[in-house]
């Protein structure tokens, strides 16, 4: 995947685009494919039962004739012939003759068969069960080179001189009745059609189609270059701006008359190149105003400076007085503190003075007294 990404556009693009082509011409064979199997087994479908409908046909008109007298009853038939005479036989031995020139197998698997030719094996056994239990009017059964038709024989009136009742009884051809009932499924028509056609129509068909896939694939491969060429070659144009950009040079532009997104992405990058000339050019205006405010700033920073010197001798001064002050303010203090010291003691004295007048008022109020 890390390796995918850091694939061009070119190749993201072209790889995705054949993989998805690979892709739909593999599905579209495969089921070209599989409709031409379909179609060629639906055909022999088709072509077996029209066989096996055609030989019931022929059956029920031999039917019909027996019963209708234009064909002898059997016992007025020679035995040697009889067997000509029978419907299902009939109809059996036209689809034989038939069989090798219309390009099938055709067998009469029987439970239990009169003729040894028509002993079903294992496969034909399984299927006649089948038919049997279930009732279904026919089945078809595709293996990887052959597709086999069954379609169930009931018996019917006509069989009865032969099958029917009574049970053990010669019929008249000499065999044994088995005492069979119209309606049961003893056998079925087995038509047997080889695929080999169908799988050259199918092999066919892939070369034709892989030869078709290649030839489109190409062309829309050469058709996809050309539209990823369209893009690339303006992207590596635009690219390289950017890159000149990144590097300070905004003097270049890309002349491109492409109308398409590629050419709006070009004509946006010239813009911003343009832009940033026009940027840069103010920046360069205001960093010539900025010089210039920058000298008057530190002439400025001369005047503030020499102010900031004698404001500070003019503080130094006033500091000295500060200290003049502050020593004679401590003098007064000093005198401040022998006032206070000097207004207690008279305090002090006074205090005792109003006791002793105190005292001698007492005394003399005892005087008067007395």
């Amino acid at each position: 995947m890390a390796s995918f990404r850091n694939l061009s556009i070119r190749w993201k693009v072209l790889s995705v685009s054949m993989l998805g082509l690979a892709c739909l011409a593999a599905v579209s064979a495969w089921m070209q494919i599989r409709d031409i199997r379909r179609q060629s087994v639906r055909a022999v479908e088709e072509k077996s039962r029209a066989i096996v409908l055609t030989l019931e046909a022929t059956r029920e008109e031999m039917a019909k004739k027996i019963s209708l007298g234009i064909i002898k009853p059997f016992d007025q038939i020679d035995r040697s012939v009889l067997v000509e005479a029978v419907p299902i036989i009939t109809a059996i031995n036209a689809a034989r003759k038939k069989a090798e020139e219309a390009g099938y197998s055709f067998r009469v698997p029987k439970e239990q068969p009169r003729n040894p030719e028509n002993e079903p094996d294992d496969f034909e056994r399984k299927v006649l069960a089948e038919l049997t239990r279930s009732q279904t009017m026919d089945t078809l059964i595709q293996s990887e080179e052959e597709v086999h038709y069954f379609r169930p024989i009931r018996l019917t009136a006509d069989c009865m001189i032969c099958h029917g009742d009574p049970k053990g009884e010669l019929d008249p051809l000499g065999g044994v009745k088995e005492g069979w009932k119209e309606g049961e499924i003893h056998g079925a028509f087995h038509i047997i059609s080889s695929l080999a056609e169908t799988k050259a129509a199918v092999s066919k068909a892939r070369n034709n189609i892989i030869l078709t896939a290649v030839i489109i694939v190409s062309l829309l491969s050469l058709v996809l270059l050309l539209v990823v060429s369209s893009i690339t070659k303006p992207l590596k144009k635009g690219v390289e701006l950017a890159r000149r950009i990144e590097d300070g040079d905004l003097t270049t532009d890309i002349q491109l008359d492409q109308k398409d997104e590629v050419g709006d992405l070009i004509n946006a990058l010239n813009n911003m190149a343009k832009n940033l000339r026009a940027v840069f050019g103010e920046v360069t205006s205001y960093a010539a105003s900025l010089d210039n405010a920058s000298t008057n700033l530190e002439a400025l920073s001369g005047q503030l400076s020499d102010g900031a010197t004698n404001m500070n001798e003019r503080s130094n001064t006033l500091a000295t007085a500060a200290e003049e002050m502050s020593t004679n303010m401590s003098s007064v203090s000093t005198s401040a503190e022998q006032s206070t010291a000097n207004v207690n003691t008279v305090a002090t004295a006074a205090e005792e003075m109003t006791a002793t007048v105190n005292e001698i008022a007492q005394n003399t109020e005892k005087s008067r007294q007395v």
